[in-house]
């Protein structure tokens, strides 16, 4: 009786081990498919921080033009379910290859089929979802007070990450451009994934 009674609970312990194992080895493999770096982007507006976790449309698009011999990458950082607020997109367009540890500037004019542009493009959609953005190049608008830089200071498999700031002015604003309201951003961070295109 002893014996049946031993062979009853070692079976028991072994069943329950058995379980823990396979529940384990399920969680570890549901955990593996839905990892994902933890991609984000923050700033100061004003010298208020703000810090968001990139959601799955967050990105960086490298697209490498040939036919125009012209290298764009696009930042878009967004969060949460409303891509229209705390959001930022950074279009970049250069013709020298991209480069860790350069800092490149919008007010540095990038001439496109014959039309002086800067470089950068920069625009932001606050909490309230209004706009403000760096779009003008100084030399070609006299003043416009608009500014912004971006570096990128590593890049891997999983991602890129980098630093930017920019002085960006109330698009919607209609003052005169030496007039308009601006907001200062500082300190920006991002760690986002890649996309590479080629055409």
């Amino acid at each position: 009786m002893k014996y049946k009674t031993m062979k009853h609970q070692l079976v028991k312990n072994y069943l329950r081990v058995l379980f823990l194992a396979i529940f384990s080895i399920f969680m570890i493999s549901c955990d593996k498919e839905d990892e994902r770096p933890d991609y984000f982007y923050s700033f100061r507006v004003d010298g208020v921080e703000k810090s968001f976790r990139a959601n799955k449309d967050a990105n960086i698009v490298f697209i490498d033009d040939s036919q125009r011999n012209l290298r764009i990458a696009t930042w878009t950082m967004v969060t949460g379910n409303n891509t229209e607020k705390n959001a930022l997109v950074i279009v970049l367009r250069t013709i020298e290859r991209l480069e860790l540890g350069l800092t490149y500037q919008m007010q540095v004019p990038i001439v496109v089929q014959n039309v002086v542009s800067p470089s950068i493009a920069f625009v932001y959609l606050d909490e309230a979802g209004k706009s403000w953005g760096a779009i003008l190049l100084e030399a070609n608008n006299p003043g416009a007070q608009d500014d912004a830089t971006i570096r990128i200071t590593d890049f891997s498999s999983e991602g890129t990450s980098g630093v930017f700031e920019g002085i960006l002015v109330d698009l919607e604003d209609q003052r005169p451009l030496d007039q308009r309201r601006t907001i200062q951003i500082t300190d920006g961070r991002f760690f986002l994934p890649n996309f590479v295109e080629n055409m």
